[in-house]
């Protein structure tokens, strides 16, 4: 329930594009219905949390899925987390 559309539009948009679809997707939601955690993961996404959420199960998942890219040095700006 996004101000712009729901989030399963947004996670459709991000994978039917070349440009995002490679780019893992991590729901936060509110919705604890079963249904729509089928319906994330079919769109594409990585994880699914409901909230209330466990802070360290969301820190585990977002470092895995920044570990499982690889590292490059074409930006030597570009920050670690």
């Amino acid at each position: 329930e996004l101000p712009q559309g729901n989030g399963d539009y947004v996670l459709r948009r991000l994978k039917e594009s070349p440009a995002t679809s490679d780019i893992p997707v991590i729901v936060l939601t509110g919705r604890r219905e079963a249904s729509v955690e089928r319906q994330m993961r079919n769109l594409g996404a990585t994880e699914f949390f409901t909230k209330p959420f466990d802070w360290n199960r969301l820190r585990v998942a977002v470092d895995k899925h920044l570990d499982a890219k690889p590292k490059t040095t074409e930006n030597p700006c570009e920050l670690s987390v």
